[in-house]
């Protein structure tokens, strides 16, 4: 499906609306590392994010069943990425 500037915007400032209430709590780092599908809510998440003001490590997804989120966390917890949430 085609979408209009006008759809990308309004998706995108729906999606940064969300994230500044759901990070309104977040720890001082302002980089977020995004891991997701590449699809439109991928591409909504990461513009919205940057739109609040927020750093993004963009992580590719691949699909590992014994990884649970706990472990993909730690994964990036480093002070090297200085990532403070994993979406």
């Amino acid at each position: 499906m085609t979408k209009a500037f006008h759809d990308l915007r309004r998706q995108t400032i729906a999606y940064a609306h969300a994230f500044e209430q759901l990070l309104s709590d977040s720890r001082s780092s302002r980089t977020i590392g995004l891991l997701c599908p590449s699809s439109e809510e991928f591409l909504f998440a990461w513009l919205g994010l940057m739109r609040c003001g927020y750093s993004v490590l963009l992580i590719a997804y691949v699909e590992v069943k014994d990884l649970s989120w706990k472990h993909a966390n730690t994964m990036f917890d480093t002070p090297d990425l200085n990532v403070s949430l994993l979406l």
